[in-house]
């Protein structure tokens, strides 16, 4: 399984933390992220988000690129976590290609989990996680992407 936890790109400011949007940096650095994406031919078969309105955008903008519908999952809102992950993995095969979008700490925190890394996510940063399978919890942290290098790919 390819696991690709995305955080959402840079986001504004608003009254009610559930609707702050993108910025104009943060949907030009995922519309960036997607074009490097598709050159280095990730093919997904899902794109999962938060409910959250900058997860939503930043999910929407890579459903785009990839011509796939995004899923809006609870269980990647702030309290995303391996037993949520599992969830999400129910029913998955291990030929799988899934882009997981959402927040901090939680992607940061799953990551870690599953790897025994100590990342930290920046807004629009990717880690890709390879895992033998959706029942085997651990895998091999094989791309860390940061918003500058997105730009760079682009």
């Amino acid at each position: 399984m390819k696991l690709y936890f995305f955080r959402h790109g840079k986001a504004g400011t608003a009254a009610n933390d559930f609707d702050r949007e993108l910025t104009a940096e943060g949907v030009q650095v995922t519309q960036a992220a997607s074009a490097a994406l598709m050159r280095m031919g990730v093919h997904p078969e899902a794109i999962l988000s938060s409910p959250r309105v900058r997860a939503r955008q930043t999910a929407d903008i890579l459903g785009t690129a990839f011509g796939r519908e995004v899923t809006i999952c609870e269980e990647l809102n702030f309290d995303f976590n391996v037993l949520h992950l599992r969830t999400l993995l129910a029913g998955r095969n291990g030929d799988s290609e899934i882009f997981f979008v959402g927040h901090n700490p939680g992607l940061s925190e799953v990551t870690n989990k599953l790897t025994a890394a100590n990342i930290n996510l920046k807004t629009s940063g990717m880690a890709r996680v390879d895992s033998p399978s959706p029942d085997i919890l651990s895998g091999e942290l094989v791309m860390l992407v940061t918003p500058k290098l997105w730009r760079g790919l682009s």
